[in-house]
């Protein structure tokens, strides 16, 4: 009995190693020099340099460490004025996957501090993170990420530069993104984020919120002359040139990568958020958008939508006056006239990048004059929407702006069903806030104008003409400018 439980253990012993070594076998091998060869076409890196990413195969024969050296790269990289610290080499782990791609991971934890150039008045940056967890698939060449998630605590990104500083923290950050529809040079991008107990600030203000969500998808986007833009750089900084002299040999790079996609779509969400700005302070319960642009390449259309509910003015008005701001808030607009394809092409092309401003006046009149190709920018109000207890009023209409900084015209159609609850509101307690008065009058009198819809509904037409002139219901409110 006791002989053949040890003739049945040392089979196990053996045919358990070789099923493992048969799993591995199930996923592709290869030389640890094709993977660091995929790293240098990403990053072309020279010399010393050449170290920064270093590959090693595990004994599994499927499982790469790979090695990241950015106190090198940057010391290296010193004559630019660039100066890191806190970031040490790290490990990324690469598997190899049987349909012939890399499975990605890394963990770990940062705190790093970065400035371009020396004095007060060189920009800073800090990036802190308590732990980061990242996940994904990647192609052969690893140029494209079918797959990416990653998870960050306790974040905090602040910049300062010399007239503005900007920090945010996040308590969590959750990442989600696709790559779909790949093509060399193309890809449709799709970026998820998730982002808990939110403090973003600058030095006007600041907003926090619960939670915030973003989904941005960009169709036909440019990923590969991000990439060639970024390799062309790295390649040329080494060479230790002047940075206007290497701005003006990545003019054809920059110029490829418009437009950036052939359309762009961004949706999210804001809750339980709070805007203070120089001691104000505003509170909303959700604030949701939408912003859709297309035709990108050409004169795009683009298309916005804001939903606000929950409004809540934080103590800062009295009761009574609270009860006049809108508890619920729409807006839904869209824009044309514009072109980004030409001012860039233009700007990219004649800047002299080793001019403080790189535009001088005529050129940056030129640029607009690109940006807004026909003159003016077309506005299309396709709803506005405010609602209280009180009162609920619509509107819809077009806007027109000038590029040479005319006064704006408009055309607005306002409607409501009924304005009697404000009045008599604002009536009963004229006593203690006179000022409700002339809030009366003046609803009284636009009630005494008003036209009327087909359904019943007062509405007025108002319209500010390019001269100043304005009008409602066509009656003349203000004279014309001379």
């Amino acid at each position: 009995m006791n002989q053949r439980l040890k003739r049945i253990g040392l089979a196990a012993c053996l045919i358990l190693p070789l099923a493992g070594w048969a799993d591995a076998a199930a996923e592709e091998t290869v030389p640890a020099e094709a993977l660091k060869k995929a790293f240098d076409a990403l990053l072309p890196l020279g010399g010393e340099l050449a170290r920064f990413v270093t590959v090693k195969q595990t004994w599994r024969g499927y499982e790469y460490e790979v090695r990241v050296d950015p106190p090198l790269l940057f010391r290296e990289l010193a004559h630019t004025g660039l100066t890191v610290s806190g970031l040490d080499p790290f490990i990324l782990n690469f598997t190899r996957q049987p349909a012939g791609t890399w499975g990605f991971e890394q963990y770990g934890s940062y705190d790093i501090k970065a400035q371009l150039g020396s004095g007060p008045s060189a920009p800073r940056l800090i990036y802190r993170a308590a732990t980061t967890a990242t996940e994904a698939q990647l192609s052969d060449d690893l140029r494209t990420q079918p797959q990416l998630k990653s998870t960050i605590s306790d974040l905090e990104v602040s910049l300062w530069t010399e007239r503005s500083f900007r920090s945010r923290t996040v308590g969590t950050l959750y990442l989600d993104q696709t790559m779909k529809d790949v093509t060399p040079e193309h890809a449709d991008l799709e970026i998820n984020t998730t982002e808990l107990r939110v403090r973003d600030g600058d030095r006007l203000g600041e907003i926090s919120a619960r939670k915030m969500t973003t989904k941005v998808v960009a169709t036909d986007a440019r990923y590969r002359a991000v990439q060639d833009l970024f390799a062309e750089w790295l390649s040329l900084v080494q060479g230790k040139q002047e940075a206007a002299a290497i701005a003006d040999q990545l003019r054809p790079g920059l110029q490829a990568l418009m437009p950036i996609a052939a359309e762009l779509k961004q949706t999210g969400s804001i809750e339980d958020a709070i805007w203070a700005v120089d001691g104000w302070e505003m509170g909303v319960d959700n604030l949701g958008y939408s912003l859709e642009a297309s035709n990108l390449a050409t004169e795009p259309t683009i298309h916005t939508e804001v939903n606000v509910s929950g409004i809540d003015t934080r103590g800062r008005l009295t009761p009574s006056m609270a009860k006049l701001v809108p508890e619920r808030a729409k807006l839904s607009f869209t824009i044309d006239g514009l072109n980004f394809q030409k001012p860039w092409e233009y700007i990219v092309d004649g800047a002299n990048f080793g001019a403080r401003q790189w535009l001088n006046e005529n050129q940056r009149q030129l640029a607009i004059n690109y940006l807004v190709p026909k003159r003016t920018v077309d506005v299309t109000v396709d709803e506005l929407e405010l609602e209280t207890a009180l009162y609920q009023v619509t509107a819809t209409g077009t806007m027109s702006v000038d590029r040479n900084g005319a006064r704006p015209s408009f055309a607005l159609r306002i409607t409501t069903a009924d304005l009697d609850p404000l009045v008599k509101y604002l009536q009963e307690n004229t006593k203690r806030f006179p000022q409700f008065g002339q809030y009366a009058f003046f609803a009284l009198m636009a009630q005494g104008f008003a036209g009327r819809t087909a359904d019943g509904a007062m509405s007025w037409d108002v319209v500010l003409d390019a001269d100043g002139r304005l009008t409602i219901n066509g009656r003349d409110f203000a004279p014309p400018r001379l």
